[in-house]
């Protein structure tokens, strides 16, 4: 699999036109379920509680466009995002873009894998896979409105391991600009 991601990641290098970097700055509005689980003791059957919360979480990439012509393009994306309810860490995501239906808009589905990093000593930091559809209006040549929709593969981000809490992504939406070089 790795072979093949790799493979593909320098076709679609070798074969793009331009190259452009840009930076872009999203808030993301994130639904968290909480599961907690309370043990009394032996002999009596435990409690499980889930709550549903959502979290603001502030996301800043650096991404890399490869651009194959006037209407298609690669995009690699690397950055970190911050958040509470323990979500936070950084994100390497892949996309592709593409603007068929109208010069100024644009389409941009792909995947990204975030790596979430522990926010107590007694936290389990995981490995989520996210699947995203999002979209863009041009502002200006350099400047962009963007937004996306985000569902992940894999749910559990973080566990914590001293009061038995599950912390599960349910979707996001988010809104930023990006600026281009």
């Amino acid at each position: 699999m790795k072979r093949i991601i790799l493979l593909l990641f320098f076709v679609t290098v070798s074969q793009s036109q331009s190259f452009k970097v840009g930076a872009n700055f999203s808030i993301k509005f994130v639904s968290i379920e909480t599961t907690s689980t309370t043990i009394f003791g032996p002999g009596i059957e435990p409690i499980t509680r889930e709550k549903d919360n959502s979290v603001t979480a502030y996301s800043f990439n650096i991404d890399l466009t490869a651009d194959f012509n006037k209407y298609a393009a690669a995009i690699g994306e690397i950055g970190y995002i911050s958040g509470s309810q323990g979500y936070g860490g950084f994100d390497l995501g892949f996309y592709y873009s593409t603007n068929y239906l109208h010069e100024k808009f644009y389409l941009k589905p792909g995947i990204y894998a975030h790596l979430n990093i522990p926010s107590a000593p007694y936290d389990v930091g995981k490995t989520i896979i996210i699947s995203s559809l999002g979209g863009g209006i041009r502002i200006s040549k350099k400047l962009f409105l963007e937004g996306a929709y985000q569902i992940p593969i894999t749910k559990t981000y973080s566990k914590d391991s001293k009061f038995g809490e599950l912390y599960k992504l349910n979707d996001m939406f988010s809104i930023g600009i990006k600026l281009v070089f």
